[in-house]
């Protein structure tokens, strides 16, 4: 049966357009998530693992270049500054 993008709800609608009108798509991830109240954060990495890869990479002696880490992970400069100083310090 096809869907009726017309009837949609607008969170439907949205992810309908998402996956580029792929019914069977759309239908597979309704049947997943039917009944389930999902809320997107703001952010799509998790605090904590971004944490724990920030401070694997101090540990390796990895440089970060806090503003392109900043703008790729969706996470302040000052948190991952304070991440990057706490860890060199807890080195020394």
């Amino acid at each position: 049966m096809a869907i009726d993008t017309k009837l949609l709800t607008d969170v439907y609608s949205t992810v309908y357009k998402a996956l580029d009108g792929d019914e069977e798509k759309f239908t597979a991830l309704v049947r997943a998530l039917g009944g389930d109240q999902v809320n997107f954060s703001d952010h799509i990495y998790s605090r904590q693992k971004v944490r724990d890869s920030i401070i694997e990479r101090v540990r390796a002696g990895e440089e970060i270049d806090v503003a392109a880490e900043s703008d790729r992970v969706g996470y302040g400069k000052r948190w991952i500054r304070s991440l990057i100083r706490a860890e060199k310090q807890n080195e020394e």
